[in-house]
């Protein structure tokens, strides 16, 4: 396979297996004929068959063209026919030739054809029509910005990609399929970033994350914190998303030569970025990638010299934990990660960056203890957050619960409410006289009223 957008796929030498699912679908085996076990989904890219294979293989030919194995055969049947019914003479000599060549040629043709490109577009390039189709009637054109804080998308921008794409492509699958499979191809005739696509906001948040996560994960997480932290600009937040707002097609010059004239920390220094939102799963896998340790950082400098700086925020699929509105099973999960969290365990795709950033929080005042401790001082502050309306919520419940109980308790031991109210309901009921009534009876009416 090739141009999958999964590296382990598209490793030079790498050959595999296909098992043909249905038309739209194969699933890939080792050379020994196994089930890859890992999640390696692609929506795009090729597959390259050896010879004879991609020459007797017609699954894929349209109904109406031959596959090359079926014209040969042809030919050599049209062949030997002419040759046993009819005498031979020099002028029907000619037309055997002229037929063997004209067959061959389009069984050349045939072959030739699937060996190039896709010949029609496939079920997921007709969804990015579509979608772009649609983009293209509130947006007429890709808006060009520079790189860094001009380039946010709302969370509403967010949902209307997920909910166009997540039924049949998504599902349960990460950025990285998201990236691959539907950020690049949009923008592919652009060349631009997506926010750039969709039309980009300025930033107010600045979204740390793990490309590892679900996707629907991610997008609820955001959609959570956009509900519970109004922009304090327009109608509802933007966010700073390095999939959505750098150009991957110019990633080279979205990174740049010193760290600190990248995208990222353009748009985490902006005046209009009001904090960090960072998307932590139950095993807090942000925190075990050394991009994500870089944002940490900057966000914790800047939280010693800014202090309307809201700091970071952590976002979950429940809520927001510095709010108290995640659930207190998900922070619990998330706060046990954290306590044998290390830092200086994170790790990168490349060798490269994870030694420059390791470099910069050493020459942070206090290294990575400093940094480590700012991590746990934010989450042990989110967790009692948590705590405290989870108590607050409890409380109430329970005075809710005693008073209810205490009305019921009257009732049990034979102590009247008031008859307006019981006289309110039993015309309801169709009840006028109340003297027949037993004690359950006036029980039954009086749950009613207090529900």
């Amino acid at each position: 396979p090739s141009g999958t957008g999964v590296h382990e796929l598209d490793a030079p030498q790498r050959c595999l297996r296909a098992r043909r699912l249905h038309p739209l679908s194969l699933e890939l085996l080792t050379p020994e004929g196994e089930p890859i076990s890992a999640d390696r989904c692609s929506s795009v890219g090729y597959i390259h068959q050896p010879f004879p294979m991609a020459f007797v293989d017609s699954v894929h030919m349209p109904p109406m063209i031959p596959s090359p194995i079926g014209i040969v055969l042809g030919l050599l049947l049209a062949v030997i026919s002419f040759l046993i019914f009819q005498p031979a003479r020099p002028a029907d000599d000619m037309a055997v030739v002229a037929l063997a060549i004209g067959l061959s040629l389009a069984a050349t043709a045939s072959f030739a054809r699937r060996c190039s490109k896709e010949w029609r577009m496939t079920p997921i390039e007709k969804m990015h029509a579509a979608f772009c189709s649609k983009i293209r009637q509130e947006v007429p054109c890709a808006q060009r910005t520079e790189r860094g804080p001009m380039r946010a998308i709302t969370a509403s921008q967010l949902q209307e990609l997920f909910s166009f794409y997540s039924h049949d492509y998504i599902k349960q699958r990460t950025m990285h399929y998201v990236h691959h499979n539907i950020v690049k191809p949009l923008t592919a005739e652009d060349r631009v970033s997506y926010a750039e696509f969709v039309g980009p906001r300025r930033v107010e948040w600045f979204v740390s994350h793990c490309w590892a996560t679900q996707f629907a994960e991610f997008v609820e997480s955001i959609s959570r914190h956009s509900q519970e932290v109004p922009s304090e600009v327009e109608f509802e937040c933007s966010y700073w998303i390095c999939t959505f707002s750098m150009n991957q097609w110019i990633l080279e010059e979205e990174i740049g030569v010193d760290i600190k004239e990248s995208s990222f920390s353009l748009a985490l220094h902006s005046e209009s970025c009001r904090g960090t939102a960072m998307v932590i799963d139950e095993a807090a896998l942000p925190l075990s990638r050394v991009w994500c340790l870089y944002e940490i950082m900057t966000t914790y400098e800047r939280s010693k010299l800014d202090g309307s700086f809201a700091g970071v925020l952590l976002c979950s699929h429940s809520g927001v934990l510095n709010k108290g509105s995640a659930s207190m099973d998900v922070a619990i999960k998330i706060a046990s990660a954290v306590m044998t969290l290390d830092l200086r365990n994170a790790g990168a795709s490349k060798q490269a960056d994870k030694d420059a950033i390791f470099s910069m929080v050493r020459s942070v005042q206090g290294g990575f203890q400093a940094v480590n401790g700012f991590v746990r001082s934010a989450f042990q502050e989110s967790l009692l957050e948590v705590h405290q309306v989870f108590n607050k919520r409890f409380g109430d419940f329970m005075k809710a619960m005693e008073g209810q109980s205490a009305m019921l308790h009257h009732l049990t031991t034979g102590s009247c409410i008031e008859f307006s109210e019981l006289a309110k309901h039993g015309e309801a009921e169709g009840v006028d006289d109340y003297s027949g009534c037993d004690l359950h009876m006036q029980e039954e009416m009086a749950v009613k009223i207090l529900v």
